[in-house]
């Protein structure tokens, strides 16, 4: 089944209600959860999941759990997406993924991301395990315990973007036969600024285990306790016209 729930029109959507309510903000998304699961068919086999457990344009979203997506979790383009959690979305098997599944917690464009976990998502020759952004803004979140295989961004992969204020840890980029360029065991970033973050003990099979900076601004974070494996940086690697001031 390719997608889950679809919503693209301009509305909002929030979790955390018992039912007595009467005020949103009479609700309390943690402690009354409000899940979107892709897991179809046969309990915790992930080949008959959804690939997108919710795909939304133009839309608000707040107080929601997505996971067990055979490839994501959220799909968004102009869309805000705060205090949710996405995991247990994406696989590292061939067979239980695609080809294009980049940001298996959240694929975002143009879009702003606040106050979100994104954890335990795997993208197979797709970038960013966590978070794929593009034009978007993501702060305030916690990303941790994400993999992409075959390529970059184990944690977050972001373009032409902002990011701040987040954590990023325990992300790994993890190669795969004919996979030469394995970089950003936590953040991958392309003509983005990063400020106020914290990255550390994250892994790259090849470089920048930390981060790998492309034309970008790197500020204010702090970068520790990260590894790369068989290539140089393991904290950063600093390409093209970038400055980091770590």
């Amino acid at each position: 089944t390719a997608l889950g729930f679809v919503l693209n029109v301009a509305a909002k959507l929030y979790g955390g209600f018992t039912g007595t309510e009467e005020f949103v903000d009479q609700r309390d998304w943690k402690a009354y959860p409000t899940i979107l699961s892709g897991d179809l068919g046969k309990r915790l086999d992930i080949s008959d999941n959804i690939y997108t457990v919710l795909e939304m344009h133009n839309a608000y979203l707040d107080g929601f759990i997505l996971y067990n997506g055979k490839i994501r979790g959220l799909y968004c383009s102009n869309a805000t997406v705060v205090n949710c959690e996405m995991m247990y979305n994406g696989s590292s098997s061939k067979e239980d993924s695609d080809p294009t599944t980049s940001g298996a917690g959240i694929f975002a464009y143009n879009s702003d991301i606040s106050k979100c976990k994104i954890h335990h998502n795997i993208s197979f020759i797709g970038e960013g395990g966590g978070i794929y952004a593009s034009n978007s803004n993501v702060r305030n979140c916690d990303i941790y315990n994400n993999e992409s295989y075959g390529t970059r961004g184990g944690g977050i992969s972001l373009y032409n973007s902002i990011f701040n204020n987040s954590l990023i840890y325990n992300c790994q980029a993890r190669k795969i036969p004919l996979s030469p360029f394995v970089y950003g065991g936590g953040v991958f970033c392309n003509n983005t600024s990063v400020t106020d973050c914290e990255i550390f003990n994250n892994i790259s099979e090849y470089g920048g285990g930390g981060i790998y900076v492309q034309n970008s601004l790197v500020e204010k974070t702090k970068i520790y306790s990260n590894k790369a494996i068989s290539g140089s940086g393991g904290g950063v690697i600093s390409d093209g016209a970038s400055t980091c001031l770590s």
